[in-house]
């Protein structure tokens, strides 16, 4: 019984003891690469914005 709780415990030691955080690094490109924000203009009757100028769906709405 004692030789059991011992190797339970090595085993315990093995697997959980060495474990270390580990770093996780997310990257994610929409590829719309602007060199500053572009002037937005108010969609009529909404509180939407979007940008004219930008050859892509540019909108913005509330602070996104």
């Amino acid at each position: 019984m004692r030789r059991l709780s011992i190797a339970t415990a090595f085993a315990c030691i093995a697997l959980f003891g060495f474990a270390a955080p580990s770093v996780a690094q997310v990257h994610v490109n929409l590829g719309i690469n602007l060199p500053a924000p572009p002037q937005l203009v108010f969609v009529p009757s909404s509180p939407v914005r979007y940008a004219p100028r930008v050859n892509a769906n540019y909108f913005f709405y509330g602070g996104e």
